[in-house]
Parts: C-alpha cells; sequence; structure tokens
C-alpha cells in the first residue's frame, strides 16, 4: 500500500512539475508578446517624436511675421485649442493667453506653438498654476528668476499674470536655448531641470496643436 501510495505521490509531482512548466511557458511567451508589443510602440513613439523634433526646430529656426489677417485667424486658432481640450479655462482666459502667445512669440522670438506645448504640460493653460517647488503662473517660472530678467517682475505673484508670466517663461527659454546654441531639443531639457519625459510630453503637446490647427 504504501509502495502503491509513494507511486500516485510520484506521479503527482511529475504532473504538477509539467504543469508548473507549462504555465511558465505560456508567462515566458506572453511576456515575449507583451515586450515586442511595447518595443514596437516604444520605436513608434521614438519616430514620431524625431520627426516633431525636426518639425519644431525648424518652426523655431524659421519664424515668419504674421499679416494681420494671419495674426488674427492665428489668435481664434489658439483660444479655440484652449477651449476645446482645457474647457475649466474661461472663454476671455483663453482669449489673453492667445492675444499674448503671438505677442510674446513675435518679440522674444519664439515660436508660438512651442509656447502653446510648453504652457500645456507646464500649466494646461492655468495661470494660478503652482508646482510643490514654487513654479508659478502659466510656463511654471521659478521665482529665483526674479531680477534677472527683462520682464518686470515685482515679486512671485506677478508671475500669474498672463502677460508677465509668459513673456518671463519665452525669456528663461530663450537663455536656454542660447545655451545650447539654438537647439530646441537641449534648450527644452534644460528650462525643465534635464527631464527627457517632459521633453517628450512638450513634443506631443505641440504636435497635438498642429493636428488641431490643420483640421479646422
Amino acid at each position: 500500500m504504501k509502495l502503491y501510495q509513494s507511486f500516485l505521490y510520484s506521479i503527482f509531482l511529475i504532473v504538477a512539475f509539467l504543469f508548473y512548466v507549462d504555465i511558465k511557458n505560456i508567462e515566458h511567451q506572453e511576456v515575449q508578446s507583451d515586450l515586442a508589443i511595447m518595443k514596437s510602440q516604444y520605436m513608434r513613439v521614438d519616430a514620431e517624436s524625431k520627426v516633431l523634433k525636426d518639425v519644431i526646430q525648424s518652426l523655431q529656426n524659421k519664424i515668419i511675421e504674421l499679416s494681420n489677417i494671419e495674426e488674427i485667424e492665428t489668435k481664434v486658432m489658439i483660444r479655440n485649442y484652449i477651449q476645446k481640450n482645457f474647457r475649466r479655462t474661461p472663454s476671455i482666459v483663453a482669449q489673453e493667453i492667445a492675444t499674448t502667445i503671438i505677442q510674446v512669440s513675435k518679440e522674444k522670438r519664439v515660436a508660438a506653438p512651442l509656447l502653446i506645448g510648453i504652457i500645456q504640460v507646464e500649466s494646461e493653460f492655468n495661470p494660478y498654476a503652482l508646482s510643490k517647488a514654487g513654479a508659478r503662473g502659466l510656463m511654471q517660472v521659478m521665482p529665483e528668476w526674479i531680477g534677472k530678467l527683462k520682464t518686470p517682475l515685482e515679486d512671485k505673484y506677478d508671475l500669474h499674470d498672463i502677460t508677465k508670466g509668459i513673456n518671463a517663461g519665452a525669456e528663461v527659454f530663450n537663455i536656454h536655448l542660447k545655451e545650447n546654441k539654438g537647439n530646441v531639443n537641449k534648450g527644452l531639457w534644460a528650462y525643465v531641470n534635464k527631464d527627457n519625459t517632459y521633453v517628450l510630453k512638450v513634443y506631443t503637446a505641440v504636435g497635438k496643436y498642429l493636428a488641431f490647427s490643420t483640421t479646422i
């Protein structure tokens, strides 16, 4: 009887082992499949980001002067984009942001779509945004920049002003852009304390705006 029980126990162990191996094979295949999908998605995102990177660099290198009609149309486009995607932003605020973006783009020589991308990632078009680190306003400028910029800032609360906040942010970005010889990718990387994930988010936001502007 003991021999019979021992035999059954051995059979049970073998079956259990084979079942375990089978599960592990399935899990391995699933992991390999997931890794293949992830790799494919990463390659697609990486390819798309490289295309956007080139487009954004080109936009920055070839900032064009808009006619009065083009300027009005672009303001409306930016306002509509903000209101469609960020419904909590009041119409009057969206309008002021759009007007300021066009003005700052012209004066500070930063491409409007790039300003839009930075603002979207930094604050989602909320002038009252405040980070845990203390960055403030639409472009999340740190108060430590006060007194170092041409934009007149009396205190940290001025960074929540739409015009002053975007001007200050554009100035800070331009400082990093100049330090990196006009390379937008490196300028963005430095703007947010060397974060590659952030740079990709800005590219995505710019791409979203450009897609919106070409489908209207």
